[in-house]
Parts: C-alpha cells; sequence; structure tokens
C-alpha cells in the first residue's frame, strides 16, 4: 500500500530523530545500544512500508554502519584491560554487497565504525566474484586464496575468515567516498595494505579513531590510509605497538589534532615531526617518562600547540602514591616557552617536585605560558592550595586570558580534610581575579576508550571515586578538548 499522508518535511523530521549520526554529529555511532537497535529497526521497517517512506527513510539510514561488537562492560584493574570481540554477526558482507549494488546508498554513508569480527558466515562465490571486480575496479588488491579451501586445520579457516573480513573492511571504506569520521579496532595486521597503489580517495575523511583488538597494531600501516585522506584533522592512536624502525612515518602535515597511547617518546617525536599544523596533542603513558624525552618529542610543535593534554594513567589496583616515580625525573621545568598554548591538562606529578612543601609558591607562575587560557592540573596527590593563591594574585597581570582552573584530586583522605577545607577560600580569591576555579576527584583505573567520541557506548564501568567535598563528579577520562579557530573551549 502506498503511503500518502504525512509531507516529507514531516516524515525526514521523524526520520531525523531516529537516526543516531543526525542526533549526534561529531559523535561516532553504535549498534551495540537498545536505544541505537531499536531506532536502526524503525528505520527500517519505514523503508519496508512503502516507496514514498522508503524514498525518505533509506538515504537516512544509511548514514553510517557500525559493526557492533564493542564490550559491554569492563574492569579497568589493569588500565589498558581489552575484552575478545566478535560476538556477534557484523553481517559485513551484506553491507559491502549493498554498497557495490547501490553507489547512490554509498554515497550516503559518512561514518563507519569497523572490527574484527568471529561470528561471520562465508560468502558464494558469486558474491565473491562481485566483491573482486569491485576491487579491481578500485584498484584494490584481493586475498588470496580468495575461496575457501577444505583443510582440516581449524587455524588455517580462521586465518582465510579473517582475511577476507580485513578485505571487507578495506573495501567498505573505498567505497564510501563521502565517509567523513572511521572508528577501526583493529588487529596486529591492518587492512590499509589494500589501499596501496590504489585509485582510493577519501577526501571527506577528516577523524580516524584507531584501537587495538586482541593485540597492538603498528601505526606505520595506516600510511595507505591517511594518504588516501589529505583533509584529515583529527586522528586518535590508541593502543599503538612498537614500530618498525624500515618504515617511513605518516604524512600528517595537515593533522590539526592528535590523541596518542602506547608509543615511546622517540616514536612520538618521528610523529610529530611530519605534524606542521598540530594545534592540539593529548599524550596518554602507562608508565614514567623522563620529562627530557617528553620535551624533546614535542620540540617540533612547540611552537604552535594550543591544547596540550599529558597523563600518566593509574590503575585501579594500587593507591596513587605506591605508583609514584621514586625522583623527579618526571618533573618539567617549564612549558614557559609554549607561546601559543591556550589549554592545558597535566598531571601533577610533572608540575612540582616531590620535595615541594604545601607552602611553596611560584611554580605555577613560573611554568606557565603568559597565552594560557585554562588549566586542569590532574591526579593532585599533595598539597598545593598556597601556590594556587599566588596564582589567583598574579593571574590580572601575568595571565591576562586565563578564566578556568580545575584541580582533580586523588587518593583524598581524612588526613587532606584541612586541605579540601580551604578551597572555598582558593576559589574566592580567583574569583576576584576574574577567573574560575573548581575541582573533582579524577577516577583511577581510568577506562581511555572514553577519549574517543562514542568510543565506549553504553558502558558499565569499575572504577573507584568517592565524594570530594563541593567537587564535581569526576570524568572518566580527562582530555583537551579540539580548539575552535574562533571559539575557544574550556577543558572538560
Amino acid at each position: 500500500m502506498e503511503y500518502n499522508g504525512l509531507p516529507n518535511e514531516v516524515l525526514d523530521r521523524i526520520c531525523f530523530y531516529l537516526c543516531f549520526h543526525c542526533q549526534n554529529p561529531g559523535i561516532f555511532p553504535n549498534s551495540d545500544t537498545a536505544e541505537n537497535r531499536a531506532d536502526k529497526a524503525a528505520l527500517t521497517g519505514l523503508c519496508r512500508s512503502s516507496k514514498r517512506l522508503n524514498a525518505v527513510a533509506q538515504p537516512i539510514l544509511f548514514h553510517y554502519y557500525a559493526a557492533g561488537n564493542l564490550p559491554r562492560k569492563v574492569n579497568t584493574d589493569l588500565g589498558r584491560t581489552r575484552q575478545f570481540f566478535g560476538e556477534e554477526d557484523d553481517k559485513l558482507p551484506l553491507f559491502v554487497r549493498t554498497l557495490v549494488a547501490r553507489p547512490d546508498l554509498a554515497a550516503c554513508i559518512t561514518s563507519l565504525q569497523l572490527q574484527t569480527c568471529n561470528a561471520g558466515t562465508g560468502c558464494p562465490p558469486e558474491i565473491l566474484n562481485s566483491f573482486a571486480r569491485a576491487s579491481k575496479e578500485l584498484g584494490l588488491a584481493t586475498p588470496t586464496p580468495l575461496y575457501p579451501e577444505p583443510n582440516k586445520y581449524r587455524t588455517l579457516a580462521t586465518r582465510y575468515r579473517r582475511n577476507i573480513h580485513r578485505w571487507l573492511q578495506a573495501l567498505s571504506i573505498a567505497l564510501t567516498p563521502r565517509l567523513e569520521m572511521l572508528l577501526h579496532v583493529l588487529e596486529d595486521v591492518t587492512p590499509y595494505d589494500y589501499f596501496e597503489d590504489s585509485r582510493v580517495e577519501l577526501p571527506a575523511l577528516k577523524t580516524v579513531a584507531l584501537r587495538g583488538s586482541h593485540a597492538d597494531y603498528d601505526l606505520h600501516d595506516v600510511g595507505p590510509l591517511v594518504a588516501a585522506a589529505p583533509n584529515l584533522d583529527t586522528l586518535y592512536a590508541l593502543d599503538c605497538g612498537d614500530p618498525v624502525e624500515s618504515q617511513s612515518w605518516l604524512p600528517l602535515g595537515g593533522l590539526r589534532r592528535i590523541v596518542v597511547e602506547g608509543l615511546q617518546t622517540g616514536d612520538l617525536a618521528e610523529v610529530l615531526s611530519g605534524c606542521h599544523s598540530l594545534q592540539n596533542l593529548e599524550y596518554f603513558m602507562y608508565s614514567w617518562v623522563d620529562s627530557v624525552p617528553v620535551m624533546g618529542a614535542l620540540a617540533p610543535v612547540r611552537a604552535d600547540l594550543r591544547g596540550l593534554c599529558l597523563s600518566r594513567l593509574p590503575s585501579l589496583a594500587k593507591n596513587y602514591h605506591a605508583m609514584l616515580p621514586s625522583h623527579d625525573g618526571v618533573l618539567i621545568p617549564s612549558l614557559y616557552s609554549f607561546e601559543q598554548l591556550e589549554d592545558l591538562v597535566i598531571d601533577q606529578v610533572f608540575v612540582y617536585s616531590k620535595h615541594s612543601a604545601p607552602t611553596d609558591t611560584g611554580r605555577l607562575t613560573s611554568f606557565l605560558p603568559p597565552s594560557i587560557r585554562s588549566v586542569h592540573l590532574t591526579y593532585a596527590y599533595e598539597a598545593m592550595n598556597a601556590d594556587l593563591m599566588h596564582l589567583a594574585g598574579a593571574a590580572p597581570s601575568s595571565f591576562p586570558n586565563l578564566h578556568s582552573v580545575k584541580i582533580g584530586f586523588v587518593d583524598v583522605t581524612p588526613a587532606r580534610a584541612a586541605e579540601m577545607e580551604q578551597l572555598p577560600v582558593v576559589e574566592a580569591a580567583f574569583a576576584e581575579s576574574g577567573v574560575r576555579l573548581t575541582w573533582g576527584e579524577d577516577f583511577t583505573g581510568p577506562y581511555l576508550y572514553t577519549v574517543i567520541p562514542g568510543g565506549a557506548p553504553g558502558m558499565t564501568i569499575a572504577h573507584v571515586n568517592t565524594t570530594v567535598p563541593g567537587g564535581e563528579p569526576g570524568t572518566t577520562v580527562v582530555h583537551v578538548p579540539a580548539v575552535a579557530d574562533s571559539v575557544h573551549c574550556s577543558c572538560n
């Protein structure tokens, strides 16, 4: 039966409210929450209702594809705990078949979430042949063997299935020329080698988020994807493994924001040396690193950085004091030479010496650059109220742009009661200088993937977080937001 009721404008608005991509711009869609699945099913039902409804709903239905299989819960005892994926069939072959047969729908795709799947079914030869033809037209290689070979070894069958799945991941990216956002959970062998010497172009791709599945990946291997995306603006590179020295680094000259975890400082320096337009950097560590190599790694981008986050993520299993370094090697002398820096998120341990006294003053005023607008000191384990009061007094003359200071406390025990009780006095001192002071408690055992917008949908996360008097709720992981050209954002 044909539907002739509501005008197309109203139908379009209904579909808009059923699309996660339309409702949440800039956030990666998912198929792991019940709400998103229900909305997707409702859109599918509209497509099947009539030709008129299909004409309105189907392009919106194909705004994104999400493979699903992201973890529903996580215990962060080890900080970077990862679960095995692939519990449900992601239906990737069916999706790619639609992309091949319907280029008009392929042009509607703006966001992809891809990852390993262990529950997929095989493809008949005629479907594999159509995929191979599409791959050849794009200049992509095809896997060998293309067809399954009978064998008695389960590991070989699994290897074949994963090879085909990696190829289909590459093909799905190549067939979506208007792709803007890609969230990819990678294995140690990435699918991007299929892009080498191909004709794939992804001019609309602005944001790429990468994370590991069962093992870390080599960031070098992302090169062919980056080469196909000349307008790439933001890169999340989590779970990076040790790179192969013989490979060249990535062409990231146009990148404006990068979030990195897993790279050693020497490798980070190599990456940043090619980031000629970088404005925002977030670098997360799981071990203590001396400040000399850290500052050396930041040297290529120091003059232009406007947002910086440096954090050593603590595990849930230990209290923070127990994991502190035994020396001051991690202490960063100063960020005064970062002449454009506006937003800073940094662990207290990188700012204050182990030998600092609670009454010492002048450290922050000598540490911060005059351009600073917002400061977030994370994992504050020792008192610094006197130095905060000194900063409040110096702000109008020395830091005229400063408008926000936030403190994230850790290991808040009864012994720190006096320190906590003084916070309203410190807050009032900042208010007199036109600066807003806020505070809360940072989680230990943070789940790093929450740094990706939409990277941990519907998660139940185990954490330790008690109430700090007068404070704000803690965040799962703290980071510097992107700094717009004309609008300056404050730190989360």
